[in-house]
């Protein structure tokens, strides 16, 4: 389940009595002033007002979410089970599957970059880089990566990706 903590006052759990799909939860996003997407192991659900609904999506309704995130045109990137999904406004616009690379693998990071490439990250076959086109790039460790677990993908300010592996941290210009 998830708890809520508010401002003041006691904190409060929300779980599959409440509404959510499965108590596995692996993501958070606000997509707009007080609407917060949750990512569960069995699909997302959308907290709004103290209430919980299904966004409307099937694809997403029904599948697990482990990573949401927000690009800075509104639009919400939903990282799942070999899929990734692209939704503006509750329209789900894309989704880059096995056809455009995609392997049969979590997608537990979704990072954004200054120059709008989508990095991935997942369990077991590292990183992916998608840059709006019709594929995605990948890197492993036969690539140079210390593990293909990947835990957090992040840009600094000289551009350069850091990323956060089971085994280390590397780093290169992307």
């Amino acid at each position: 389940g998830a708890h809520i903590l508010p401002d003041s006052g006691a904190a409060s759990t929300i779980d599959v009595s409440d509404g959510l799909p499965h108590n596995s939860v692996f993501a958070f996003c606000e997509v707009a002033q007080g609407e917060i997407w949750i990512g569960t192991n069995d699909g997302v659900r959308v907290l709004n007002r103290g209430r919980l609904a299904r966004t409307g999506i099937e694809e997403l309704d029904n599948k697990p979410a482990y990573q949401i995130i927000k690009t800075n045109s509104g639009r919400i990137w939903c990282g799942s089970r070999g899929k990734v999904f692209l939704v503006s406004g509750r329209r789900l616009e894309k989704i880059l599957g096995l056809h455009e690379g995609i392997p049969d693998a979590s997608i537990t990071v979704l990072s954004l970059d200054r120059s709008g490439r989508l990095w991935l990250g997942t369990s077991s076959h590292g990183v992916g880089m998608y840059d709006g086109g019709n594929t995605v790039t990948w890197w492993t460790v036969r690539d140079g990566l210390p593990s293909d677990w990947i835990h957090s993908i992040a840009e600094d300010e000289q551009r350069r990706l850091w990323v956060a592996t089971r085994e280390g941290v590397t780093q290169w210009n992307g």
